[in-house]
């Protein structure tokens, strides 16, 4: 890489995890980067890499996304869609289809393929513009013959700085195809996670690892009407911990307290009990912490599993909101907090 991208490079990740006007960092973004912008929020996303969300944050605000800024600084490094095309991490948020385990069984081109990495018309392919105003922009994918739909996504960006987020595939065969929408955004592994829960409400959790002992599986507590994932710190002696936890959350939200920040992700029809692909759950959290700073931190919905015929639509939709948190980092004051904006009695 010149010398000039390395200082870049350097330059934009560092400015993206700070808090500096969002006037000002607009300068900093690949040319690839569309903003959408008002006094409340900004978002940025990029049309050219799968139409990935790669920024979301109050215009004085650190960023509520963890995003892989070196990558997008070097597009030669980014797959191009194709049957045999690799996996490289962008991470932001992005759309996958679900589930996972038929990623590459409803297509007969590489019958062999597996079941990775995600279909890669829908992840790095370069979506058209369809609308583009200061407050709206709506993206389409290119046809995918591996999962055989278009996928369609809308970003609206509100007065109040919240964010209404679409996603609709198009099956595009002459023949029905299988797939529910799968919501993912990837935020800072130092962020303090919780998901609502009622009493009866159905949840597990999902390990492996081939150094047993040495990596073990992430755990979580149940306080008080929420799920909360353990710390974030790796303890000594271990290599890693690992996991992912599904729920069936009926209330359809995702709390996350990142610097100073409470970000909310909420489904505008949560998925009910039962309702989303086989396998996977309407809420599903997966995290990963390694000895080597290797970390991910995902928080992820399911829209319903549907067959789709020829033309037929699925979505699922959503909304993000920023919440300036004051308050000290402590669980129970965190909690309380939350239960106020939950119930309306916090702006």
């Amino acid at each position: 890489m010149p010398l000039f991208s390395l200082f870049r490079t350097a330059a934009v990740a560092a400015l993206l995890l700070t808090a500096i006007p969002g006037s000002a960092l607009s300068m900093f973004y690949p040319d690839s980067v569309l903003v959408l912008q008002n006094e409340n929020a900004l978002l940025a996303v990029t049309p050219s890499v799968g139409g990935t969300v790669v920024d979301y944050r109050r215009p004085d605000g650190p960023s509520l996304l963890d995003t892989r800024w070196e990558v997008l600084e070097e597009p030669e490094r980014i797959p191009q869609p194709s049957t045999n095309a690799g996996w490289v991490a962008i991470d932001g948020h992005t759309t996958w289809l679900a589930p996972q385990h038929r990623w590459w069984a409803q297509q007969d081109l590489v019958p062999d393929r597996g079941n990775w990495p995600p279909d890669p018309w829908l992840i790095y392919g370069e979506y058209r513009i369809l609308e583009q105003t200061p407050e709206r922009l709506v993206l389409q994918s290119p046809e995918s013959p591996v999962s055989g739909v278009r996928l369609t996504k809308t970003y609206e960006l509100r007065l109040d700085g919240s964010v209404h987020l679409d996603a609709t595939i198009e099956n595009i065969r002459e023949e029905p195809v299988s797939w529910g929408v799968w919501s993912n955004t990837r935020v800072p592994v130092s962020a303090h996670v919780f998901v609502p829960i009622r009493e009866n409400t159905r949840f597990w959790r999902e390990f492996s690892t081939s150094s047993p002992g040495r990596v073990r599986a992430w755990d979580y507590e149940v306080v008080d009407g929420f799920w909360i994932p353990a710390t974030r710190e790796l303890p000594a002696g271990l290599e890693g911990q690992v996991g992912k936890s599904y729920l069936e959350a009926e209330d359809g939200v995702i709390a996350a307290f990142i610097e100073g920040d409470l970000f909310l992700k909420t489904a505008v029809e949560p998925t009910a009990p039962g309702a989303a692909a086989p396998r996977q759950a309407a809420i599903e959290i997966y995290s990963h912490l390694r000895a080597n700073g290797d970390a991910l931190l995902e928080l992820e919905m399911h829209g319903p599993y549907r067959t789709l015929t020829p033309g037929e639509l699925n979505r699922f939709a959503e909304t993000w909101r920023i919440v300036p948190y004051p308050g000290p980092e402590e669980r129970s004051a965190q909690m309380a907090f939350l239960r106020s904006v939950l119930a309306g009695s916090t702006p």
